[in-house]
């Protein structure tokens, strides 16, 4: 179980984290390409809403970048995972500072986010991403 984790982790650190990075600079390219792409799929997004359906899902995607423009900034901050044969998650936070078109400087975003990932061909699918802003008073600690 040790290497299913470890491999996790990577995954987390390599291809995620480079789909978030492009999310945030306005390209959903990479997170469409680790989202399932049929069947049962969940996003509950920082506006309070619920879209369920892979293809619903990827077009939400693909709208939601377009929303950023190049040059902005994200990260994660993994406070639980698991991963075992099938299924794999993580919970913790993602810190973002996006730029969005048509303004200046950037805007300051932390999201406290759970993820769901299938194991599919060639690798981990997103199955359910859940983010939602982090209370302010949370903030400060």
């Amino acid at each position: 179980m040790k290497t299913k984790q470890a491999s996790f982790q990577n995954f987390l650190r390599g291809p995620r984290a480079a789909a978030a990075r492009d999310f945030a600079s306005g390209n959903a390219r990479r997170v469409v390409e680790l989202s399932v792409t049929h069947g049962a799929a969940t996003f509950l997004g920082p506006g309070g809403g619920i879209i369920a359906g892979a293809a619903k899902v990827n077009r939400n995607n693909l709208t939601g970048a377009k929303r950023f423009a190049p040059g902005g900034r994200t990260s994660f901050k993994v406070v639980q995972s698991e991963a075992g044969e099938s299924l794999a998650f993580w919970t913790g936070l993602q810190r973002a500072q996006l730029r969005v078109p048509g303004k200046r400087g950037t805007i300051p975003m932390t999201l406290r986010v759970t993820e769901i990932f299938r194991r599919e061909k060639p690798g981990w699918k997103m199955i359910h991403r859940h983010a939602d802003p982090l209370a302010k008073a949370a903030r400060k600690k």
